[in-house]
């Protein structure tokens, strides 16, 4: 199993916490109807969970996106480039809070091979 994961920093948009958590199921609910995709769960995290590597920004918010095999994720990823075409308005909403969010990907069974990705997964512009 795989899982791709979403951190989100903590800036003024995250700090509007119920309209972030909001927006987080929405999106999550969207992402799980991508083929590829088995289970998308969101969470609030601990701000303390997670620390930035080289600053002091906070990760409060995360979405877990989790795929069963390296053939679903491929799968999924190549749904991902073409939300242009299927989904704009959920593209244009991830391009939006890429800039504070860091993505993870690791296999589920290997946590300790967790691996930065670009971000250029989602095909951003």
């Amino acid at each position: 199993m795989i899982k791709f994961s979403m951190l989100f920093k903590d800036n003024e948009e995250t700090q509007d916490t119920e309209g972030f958590m909001k927006w987080l199921k929405i999106t999550a609910s969207k992402l799980s109807e991508i083929p590829g995709v088995d289970y998308v769960e969101t969470s609030q995290n601990n701000p303390f969970t997670f620390l930035a590597e080289k600053d002091t920004n906070f990760y409060p918010f995360q979405l877990d996106i989790r795929y069963r095999t390296e053939e679903d994720f491929n799968k999924a990823n190549e749904n991902f480039a073409n939300l242009y075409n299927t989904d704009p308005y959920l593209m244009e909403e991830l391009i939006r809070v890429e800039p504070f969010c860091d993505i993870h990907v690791c296999y589920v069974e290997k946590v300790s091979k967790i691996k930065k990705v670009s971000r250029r997964f989602f095909g951003f512009k």
